[in-house]
């Protein structure tokens, strides 16, 4: 299994960066190349909620909520990934730094077939869910901060951030 973990600081306090992610079904107000969103059970918030997000040449994804720690964080399983796919899931988490918050993500997937899947994760899965899981905590950043989605390219995005608020990567 293979670990991705990004951060960002984000200039604003965590209950105000709690209360946009915890809104499940508008991560595709904020995150380019998701078109909808919408809860996909009944339960809105904590575990058991689930959300379908309908990807851009993808299709559609179903995430649902196993764990949710309140105002600090929430991890969800993905179903319907691609075949090569044996697990993928994420959390996100919420931290005070100062009067910054840190908005982190940690995604965790593992791959099929053996040598072949962990040869894929390391070549091909790393590299694609990374910039990802990146241009997410940007697009974010700027939700949160400017109170509006981004609609410019998000590699410029990234790469207009200050060294400091560029989403690091840790221990893989």
């Amino acid at each position: 299994m293979m670990h991705i973990k990004k951060h960002i600081l984000v200039n604003a306090p965590a209950e105000l960066v709690w209360q946009k992610l915890a809104k499940l079904d508008e991560i595709h107000v904020f995150v380019q190349g998701i078109s909808n969103s919408v809860y996909s059970s009944k339960i809105r918030a904590g575990i058991g909620a689930q959300r379908t997000c309908y990807i851009d040449g993808v299709g559609s994804l179903v995430e649902n909520i196993v764990e949710w720690n309140e105002g600090s964080g929430f991890k969800y399983e993905v179903a319907g990934m691609p075949s090569i796919i044996r697990k993928l899931s994420n959390t996100w988490s919420v931290h005070n730094v100062g009067e910054q918050t840190a908005v982190g993500s940690e995604i965790e997937v593992q791959a099929k077939y053996g040598w072949l899947g962990w040869l894929l994760e390391r070549l091909a899965l790393r590299a694609r869910l990374g910039a990802g899981s990146a241009g997410a905590l940007a697009q974010f950043k700027y939700y949160v901060e400017e109170g509006m989605p981004f609609t410019g390219n998000v590699g410029d995005l990234s790469n207009s951030l200050p060294s400091q608020q560029l989403p690091l990567e840790e221990a893989i």
